[in-house]
């Protein structure tokens, strides 16, 4: 008997719908799950990323990607990539305010800069950062 006797028409659009609805659901699944665990580590003003090293190509690399505007203005100071920074946020969760210093490495369209710092890749949110400052630290 040839394996075709046994499927017919029916069968096979059942088993692509199938695959279809399976397909949409890992998709949905893999939207959600992923940037909720950057979320957990959200502190209301500040996202962290932890990342292979502070000088690795592949981190600065992946800085860069994500925010590939090199110039910051910010109250008529003038930020570029490379300049060490530090920042000072207010978090929305518990009004406290959380200090974070490290490499300036660029801004995206979604108003947050990426601060690198040694052991985290730290996004601020622009409308959360109440002073910024220029870092004697190496």
């Amino acid at each position: 008997m040839n394996f075709s006797e046994y499927l017919d028409f029916k069968d096979i659009m059942f088993s692509a719908t199938l695959a279809f609805f399976i397909t949409i659901l890992i998709l949905t699944i893999k939207k959600i799950i992923i940037p909720a665990t950057i979320i957990l580590k959200n502190e209301g003003s500040l996202l962290s990323i932890k990342h292979k090293g502070k000088n690795k190509k592949e981190t600065i690399d992946k800085c860069i990607g994500l925010f590939p505007l090199d110039i910051f203005f910010y109250n008529g100071e003038i930020f570029k990539r490379g300049m060490n920074i530090k920042v000072l946020t207010k978090s929305k969760k518990d009004n406290l305010l959380i200090e974070t210093e490290g490499k300036f490495m660029g801004r995206n369209e979604l108003d947050t800069i990426c601060i690198l710092t040694n052991e985290k890749i730290m996004i601020c949110f622009i409308d959360s950062i109440k002073e910024i400052k220029l870092s004697n630290k190496k």
